[in-house]
């Protein structure tokens, strides 16, 4: 006799967390379109998320969701590579509510609202038609105005540097509304009143960018009230223990003495020890891999940023490109 009852159409541990792993990763797409698009799908480029006291609650919401369903999985039943997998997203949605709660980057760093970074790739790529691509350049920036008042509104003791860069990185922006984009819709496919609500739709674009970019230059920066941009050891540590999967925390990676990589440091660095010459005599045979290039870790250039002091950032630096 066949099996019935509720256990008879219970998934296995493993099936249930790859469905839900599908699952997830369609609701992050919704809830940050422009995480999506640089991911390389863009069913949501047309999507502008407005970065207010709102949007910030239903992070904070989808965050806890999620970790909630996390909580359900018995991790000891899972395959090792599902273990793997759900340790990353729990780490990844903590650090989220880290960074918006804890880190709090959006209050004091201007530089993290330029319209032009979310619109250039759409205009840029090859993924769909010309067309297709405008009009979600269309649809998303008719949001700019609501957009750069939240981003006002978030901005409270900055640090000046990171005014400065925005100031800089705005005038970058504004050159992606210009004529190379006026250019694309003119010898698009669109319908004379798209062409015309879409440039419209630019100056408008351009409008709120100058404004933004007006407001700090004129507002801002006079006013003088500025944070440090170092965020301190205890917040480093913090960052670093979410940002690098690492059995070491942050202090016992800066000495030198005891990690091995240091030693491929610069020679400027005095803390270093000193690198031996290169043996005389026959080299052995290497692999065709020997000596190519490797990019330098995307976490850990996120990193460096926040490092207080020049032979700390050369000693990370090699540590995680050696």
């Amino acid at each position: 006799m066949r099996a019935t009852g509720p256990g008879r159409h219970r998934l296995h541990p493993d099936a249930r967390f790859d469905t839900y792993k599908n699952q997830f990763l369609l609701a992050l797409w919704r809830q940050e379109p422009g995480l999506a698009t640089t991911k390389g799908y863009h069913k949501y480029d047309s999507l502008l998320v407005i970065p207010d006291a709102a949007q910030r609650q239903r992070d904070a919401t989808f965050a806890k969701k999620n970790l909630t369903t996390l909580g359900t999985f018995d991790l000891a039943r899972l395959s090792p590579a599902n273990q793997i997998d759900l340790r990353l997203l729990r780490n990844e949605l903590r650090a989220r509510r880290w960074y918006a709660d804890t880190l709090r980057e959006w209050q004091w760093n201007p530089a993290t609202y330029n319209l032009g970074s979310a619109v250039a790739p759409l205009l840029n790529g090859r993924y769909y038609r010309l067309d297709r691509r405008l009009r979600n350049i269309s649809d998303k920036i008719s949001h700019a105005a609501a957009y750069y008042a939240a981003a006002k509104a978030n901005i409270s003791t900055p640090a000046k540097e990171h005014t400065e860069l925005a100031l800089q990185q705005l005038a970058g922006g504004l050159a992606v509304f210009g004529p190379t984009l006026a250019d694309s819709v003119q010898q698009s496919g669109l319908s004379a009143a798209e062409k015309q609500a879409f440039m419209a739709r630019v100056a408008a674009t351009r409008q709120a960018m100058q404004g933004y970019l007006d407001f700090l230059k004129n507002e801002v920066l006079p006013a003088g009230k500025f944070r440090s941009f170092r965020i301190g050891k205890a917040l480093f540590d913090q960052k670093f223990a979410y940002d690098i999967q690492s059995p070491f925390p942050a202090e016992a990676v800066y000495r030198p003495q005891n990690r091995p990589a240091a030693r491929h440091g610069p020679a400027g660095c005095p803390a270093l020890p000193h690198v031996p010459a290169r043996p005389e005599g026959p080299r052995r045979h290497v692999g065709p891999d020997c000596g190519r290039p490797r990019p330098a870790q995307p976490e850990a250039r996120r990193t460096l940023r926040y490092c207080d002091k020049k032979q700390e950032i050369g000693q990370v630096f090699y540590l995680w490109n050696s």
